[in-house]
């Protein structure tokens, strides 16, 4: 379907899709899971992400693709933890590199 909620979570690149609401929202959800995720051993990571789409799926979200045609589609339930998963990732990326840019600044004062 063409229709798109603030509740999904869209897939895909660029400025639209970051600025969705849904995606603003998993992206504090994360925060809010990131020093759970960061300390937990390999095997349990999994059961976070999908404490998280079950989160956005019950509030009523979507994982949505577009599929090329201009329509979206909702993901299977593996994708979109997959998706979930790979935005962890890539958050305790920006929150590392943020932390090492403060520590630079706190030496560099010195």
């Amino acid at each position: 379907s063409k229709e798109r909620y603030h509740e999904d979570l869209l897939f895909g690149k660029g400025q639209a899709i970051m600025k969705h609401p849904g995606n603003v929202a998993m992206r504090r959800l994360l925060e809010t899971r990131l020093d759970r995720w960061e300390v937990a051993p390999f095997k349990d990571k999994s059961g976070i992400t999908w404490e998280v789409v079950n989160v956005i799926v019950q509030g009523g979200g979507r994982f949505l693709k577009e599929d090329g045609n201009g329509w979206f589609v909702q993901v299977e339930d593996e994708v979109a933890r997959q998706k979930v998963s790979i935005a962890f990732r890539d958050l305790v990326k920006r929150t590392r590199q943020r932390r090492q840019r403060r520590m630079n600044d706190v030496v560099s004062l010195q």
